[in-house]
């Protein structure tokens, strides 16, 4: 079940440009500065995306996201993570947004305030929303307290806290003076 926070403004102009190619496509609504909340069977928060603008394009049914802001909740609906990007596509009812251009995931502590536990930094990011898993192909720069880790390709399981980094990895570590 999803839940949408906003009201759809103004009439819509009749075409739009969509894609490099310039072939137009009708935008049937669109919102500005919606939050949409994903509650699970319990009625507790699943996820949240948010953004300044969200643009349907009734065609191919694609939903266009301007800065897109996603935050995944514990089962105590506490924060847990998020991630912004660029820019997102996703299809009308799909599970799957893709994050386009530059993507940063924190660990968010249990008021939803950005952690300096881990960051992540990235580019083009498939995230599998009803799964909480994310994974992309491409550079991927991980920071903690503890270092520095680069690698090519990550896949984060959110749900777990955990962070696969797929190949080409290297780290830079701080020692923390304990054994």
């Amino acid at each position: 079940m999803i839940n949408w926070t906003a009201l759809i403004k103004k009439p819509v102009p009749p075409k739009a440009d969509y894609n490099p190619h310039n072939k137009r496509y009708n935008i049937d609504y669109f919102m500005d500065n919606f939050i949409s909340t994903e509650i699970d069977e319990q009625g507790l928060p699943h996820h949240t995306l948010s953004g300044p603008r969200m643009v349907h394009y009734s065609e191919n049914d694609v939903i266009d996201v301007t800065t897109p802001y996603i935050v995944f909740y514990q089962k105590d609906i506490s924060p847990k993570w998020s991630a912004i990007s660029e820019r997102g596509l996703t299809k009308g009812n799909s599970d799957r947004i893709f994050l386009i251009g530059k993507v940063v995931i924190h660990q968010l502590d249990e008021n939803g305030i950005e952690m300096d536990d881990m960051t992540i930094f990235t580019r083009n990011v498939r995230i599998e929303l009803e799964k909480k898993y994310a994974e992309t192909s491409q550079p991927t720069t991980m920071l903690s307290p503890s270092g520095r880790t680069d690698s090519v390709g990550a896949r984060l399981y959110f749900n777990e806290d955990r962070v696969e980094l797929i190949s080409q990895v290297k780290g830079d570590y701080v020692s923390t003076g304990k054994p």
